[in-house]
């Protein structure tokens, strides 16, 4: 798969082998299970394929959606290949407790949970990463004001706005 990638899109993971790369998975594909035989996925992985894992630290839900709010200031959405995703992200939603006239304190778990939760772990894998204005020549990015407080569409805007981005993205 990421040889087709690379070829169709020019997307590059590593720069002269591909055992180079790491590639990020949730948290709990860490722990070692009897049905593999006692060995984790991390290890299965290099073991049998020579691919560089890495998992996501486990935080609690209510900072990975800070850490994704963090990450969409910066992020980029190619305009059809990405629909899916953006539609999840713009339904992800907290529960309603008609009962207590209150939204729980947990996302409600439906269609859009596994998008949201891929661009959860995508953003705190992200975070792992050196930041873009400690690389060398590097200029520092824009930053958003009151992100806490923003809609996902006010931060598609503000990335608009501040790349100056063609139509065909979203």
């Amino acid at each position: 798969m990421l040889e087709k990638y690379r070829i169709e899109k020019g997307w590059r993971y590593w720069l002269n082998d591909p055992r180079e790369a790491f590639h990020w998975v949730p948290w709990d594909a860490k722990p070692k299970t009897f049905a593999s035989g006692g060995k984790s996925l991390i290890e299965i992985m290099w073991n049998d394929h020579q691919l560089r894992m890495r998992d996501v630290p486990n935080l609690g839900v209510q900072d990975g959606i800070q850490a994704t709010r963090k990450f969409l200031q910066r992020a980029w959405f190619v305009a059809g290949e990405t629909d899916a995703g953006l539609e999840c992200l713009r339904n992800y939603h907290r529960e309603y407790d008609k009962v207590r006239k209150a939204f729980s304190p947990s996302p409600e778990h439906d269609w859009t949970s596994h998008g949201a939760d891929a661009c959860r772990y995508m953003a705190i894998a992200a975070a792992q990463r050196l930041p873009m204005e400690q690389r060398p020549g590097a200029r520092p990015p824009a930053r958003f004001k009151d992100v806490a407080e923003a809609t996902f569409d006010d931060l598609i805007d503000f990335n608009v706005r501040t790349r100056g981005l063609r139509e065909d993205r979203v």
